[in-house]
């Protein structure tokens, strides 16, 4: 803002003396990292507080200070040093006449700056336009695209490590079946525990629900194959179907084992049989899956 005094007006942007937060790109500088810490508060609230998995779904709360930084830096402290080194450069230029007056402005041509015979004065014939609005345009356009991307970006992330920990845990459950219910391709020889079926049917229901809807929350692009760390998402589709079935079956026999009693050995054993290869079959087409998604992921 220029001061009127008398016929002159005064430019207090004029030197590089100025306090830099008082310039406006540093003002700029900041208003840029804001939404970093927005996005970083909206993804611990959808994480449910949970600091692990939100940390893992931005990289780490320890990148997204170190990109805030860096935003900082190129957003406001490179344009005010560049600025005021471009400034003084001109401002040591003399003008052709050495006598003290007015002379086009070695700044901006549109005004007249006085030179005292020495140096160039913060005096001005004309006033320098005002800049505001087009400085907040511009803020409010880079504040909405850095927002936006750092919230689809973030999401992204949130939703890719719910379908990994999603995964994670019924690959343990599923493990957990295999050593207690007797599911496996090669454990023919031992007998299958109705009550340790009894206790997991409820906690693979849970489970099950949790990774169809990790699945089907993971953002899509029509037209385009989706991946999650090198798997294709249709790996986790066909995964989290045969887990849903396997879920189905467990359920139906948990039902038929707690109608015949603990005693019943009989009714029990008649009940096993009756499901019993249809979740070998389930089961092992579930394994194959975890085996391709094996492959696939690097992490693995």
């Amino acid at each position: 803002m220029q001061v009127k005094s008398g016929s002159t007006y005064f430019d207090p942007m004029r030197l590089y003396d100025r306090p830099i937060w008082l310039d406006v790109w540093f003002i700029v500088g900041i208003i840029l990292t804001v939404p970093n810490f927005l996005v970083a508060t909206l993804v611990l609230v959808r994480a449910e507080f949970s600091w692990d998995l939100a940390d893992r779904s931005i990289s780490g709360f320890g990148f997204l200070v170190g990109q805030t930084v860096v935003l900082f830096a190129i957003g406001s402290l490179v344009p005010v040093f560049i600025r005021r080194s471009i400034r003084r450069g001109k401002l040591s230029v003399a003008p052709m006449r050495p006598d003290p007056g007015f002379y086009a402005d070695p700044i901006r041509k549109s005004s007249q700056r006085y030179w005292n015979g020495t140096d160039w004065t913060s005096e001005l014939r004309q006033p320098y336009k005002r800049e505001a609005a087009r400085m907040l345009f511009l803020c409010g356009v880079f504040f909405g695209i850095s927002l936006l991307l750092g919230m689809g970006s973030a999401m992204k992330g949130l939703a890719g490590e719910r379908l990994k920990q999603a995964y994670d845990d019924s690959v343990s459950l599923t493990d957990q079946l295999g050593r207690q219910a007797a599911l496996g391709a090669s454990d023919s020889g031992r007998s299958t525990d109705p009550e340790a079926l009894i206790r997991l049917t409820s906690s693979l229901a849970i489970v099950g629900a949790a990774m169809d809807k990790a699945v089907a929350d993971y953002p899509r692009r029509d037209g385009e194959a989706t991946a999650l760390d090198g798997v294709p998402l249709v790996k986790y589709e066909a995964f989290s179907k045969g887990f849903a079935a396997l879920g189905d079956q467990l359920q139906e026999l948990s039902g038929q084992l707690q109608q015949c009693g603990a005693r019943d050995g009989s009714c029990v054993a008649r009940a096993i049989a009756a499901h019993e290869q249809d979740l070998r079959s389930i089961a092992g087409g579930v394994a194959r899956t975890r085996v391709e998604i094996s492959g696939l992921d690097p992490a693995s």
